[in-house]
């Protein structure tokens, strides 16, 4: 009988290792940087083209390498970080398991040029599919320069899973933000298709951590402490301009942008009732601390870490959290925002009815659905409509419009509701300049103005996402809108979808747009915020169902444009 346990081929336990480490561009960029920095580098310089699956080039001014030191650099589990298994207790560098270069040569074309301070000359090192094709002398200054070409060309499954290319360039730009934050004594800068996205200069914490949030001095606050051998560095943006996303929080341990549900948690309950409903902290987090009481190792990309003593770490960033907003332990200041609480409502009326145009002064021009349900464009609420006579009231209870995921006694219940005749409203009036009163031939329909006019719009935007594209109109005085470099990246990933919508969006620098043309409804309804709150409202780690891109801009787009309460 034959023997059914085979050993792998080397080339093909390579590219298996290679997959453990590097998960897409971003990866070889994390890895080449993090060497960078435990090289001493004070400067480096990343270069990319196509996401950076066809060329990665970074360049650093570190200590660079002697020629024996780049032969070996590319074999796995080569390093120069560990000598004894005691020092995996007390690591002090970024990378030290000797595996990125050995993964990153395995499925591209990688060349090395590196050269040591005082060499008469530098090494020119070429490695493909994991094979050296090439050993020369050549001239550098000292430091290291990798350039990486061809990515996965040699694993086809792998490359053709990668995200279209603007992704994986903000991919990989806020990875590299997130060790500028970490790293404020380097000077970083970024450069896409030769394009320069963002230049950041060797500058102190508050500078740095200012750029990358996007604040101002005067809308920042900054504290220093230390104590029981715990150090932290924070910087916070004030209380009143926490965003309605995620994207400008930065946590760093010893140097190392790391995840930590636990220590977010911790900056979250320090800002207690200044924090404004539904918006999150911006801020920058780094936390000093002796190795031996931090494990590194926990994550394969080393993007989780774990603490001897997490109460205590969690406790002294709460209170410091507090004293930078300088709040008192007993008081403190709430922020409240307009919500909307609109309780589902009962219409009376044995057969849909259907809102004509013009039948009431200073009301938009709009006609409701004849469904049984009115999901809201925005949040949890819903304003559910039912149609039923007087004695059987029926209440809407799908989750959606559109048709996903209906019971077949909902199906039956919406096809017999659309079969009935549509009877004209006689009469109507506006309430508080906020709801909308009509008489119909059995009953009266109470709707919410404007809950209603952004389902409309809702549903119109989604059309031109799926049709021809809406038209815009232009703006007398085009607006100018600041961003983060993420955000830029992010207006770049869904141009095509704001062009649908009949948004005109150019470039107008580093982290400026400017918007030549909105779609002609929202004229006047606060074009400049718009772009911004779009994007702080997608999740761009999701693409489709319920949560799509498309659908987030349409709900966010109908919230803005849609009549509100008191016109």
């Amino acid at each position: 009988m034959d023997s059914i346990i085979q050993v792998l081929p080397e080339n093909l336990i390579q590219k298996i290792a290679a997959g453990e480490v590097i998960e897409r561009p971003a990866s070889v960029v994390k890895e080449l940087v993090e060497n960078a920095i435990d090289a001493k580098a004070n400067k480096i310089k990343v270069e990319i083209k196509a996401g950076g699956k066809q060329l990665i080039n970074v360049v650093d001014n570190g200590q660079g390498m002697l020629k024996e030191d780049a032969l070996k650099c590319i074999l796995r589990h080569a390093t120069s970080k560990i000598k004894a298994p005691s020092d995996l207790f007390s690591i002090s560098t970024l990378g030290f398991r000797g595996e990125a270069l050995s993964s990153i040569g395995a499925i591209s074309r990688m060349t090395i040029q590196t050269s040591r301070v005082d060499n008469e000359s530098g090494t020119r090192l070429v490695v493909e599919g994991g094979v050296n094709r090439e050993v020369v002398e050549c001239a550098r200054d000292t430091g290291t320069t990798i350039q990486v070409r061809n990515l996965f060309f040699n694993t086809p499954a792998r490359r053709k899973f990668l995200r279209h290319e603007d992704t994986e360039t903000r991919y990989i730009a806020r990875m590299l933000i997130h060790l500028s934050a970490a790293t404020p004594q380097i000077g970083f800068q970024f450069v896409n298709r030769e394009h320069t996205v963002f230049h950041y200069l060797p500058a102190e914490f508050q500078h740095r951590s200012s750029e990358i949030l996007g604040l101002t001095k005067d809308r920042i606050l900054t504290c220093e402490q230390e104590d029981s051998g715990i150090h932290i560095q924070l910087c916070l943006g004030k209380p009143e301009f926490c965003t309605k996303s995620k994207q400008k929080q930065f946590i760093m341990v010893r140097g190392r942008p790391v995840y930590s549900s636990a220590l977010a948690d911790a900056v979250y309950k320090g800002f207690g009732s200044l924090m404004p409903q539904g918006r999150h902290p911006l801020y920058v987090l780094t936390l000093d601390i002796d190795p031996k009481r931090v494990d590194v190792n926990v994550h394969p990309a080393k993007r989780e870490v774990r603490f001897a003593d997490e109460q205590q770490i969690v406790d002294f960033i709460y209170h410091t959290v507090r004293q930078t907003l300088d709040i008192p332990e007993t008081t403190g200041f709430i922020y409240k925002e307009e919500e909307h609480n609109f309780k589902p409502v009962e219409i009376i009326h044995d057969k849909p009815m259907r809102i004509k145009p013009g039948l009431v002064d200073d009301i938009p021009l709009f006609e409701t659905t004849p469904v049984n349900t009115l999901e809201l464009p925005h949040g949890e609420e819903q304003l559910q409509l039912g149609y039923a006579k007087p004695d059987e009231p029926v209440y809407g209870t799908e989750s959606s419009t559109r048709g996903e995921g209906q019971s077949q006694e909902n199906k039956d219940q919406k096809n017999k509701i659309k079969n009935y005749a549509v009877n004209e409203i006689s009469k109507c009036w506006q309430v508080h300049k906020k709801y909308i009163v009509a008489e119909t031939k059995d009953g009266v329909a109470l709707i919410h103005q404007q809950r209603a006019h952004e389902r409309i719009l809702f549903e119109d935007f989604l059309r031109g996402f799926e049709g021809e594209k809406l038209l815009g109109q232009r703006l007398l005085f085009p607006i100018t809108v600041s961003l983060s470099t993420e955000e830029k990246l992010q207006i770049n990933e869904i141009a095509e979808l704001w062009d649908k919508l009949g948004f005109e969006i150019r470039d107008f620098g580093q982290d400026t747009i400017i918007v030549d043309a909105v779609p002609a409804i929202m004229v006047g309804q606060g074009e400049a915020e718009i772009v911004s709150e779009v994007l702080s409202s997608i999740d761009f780690k999701k693409n489709g169902g319920s949560n799509s891109i498309e659908e987030v801009m349409a709900k966010k787009i109908a919230q803005k444009a849609s009549i509100k309460a008191g016109k």
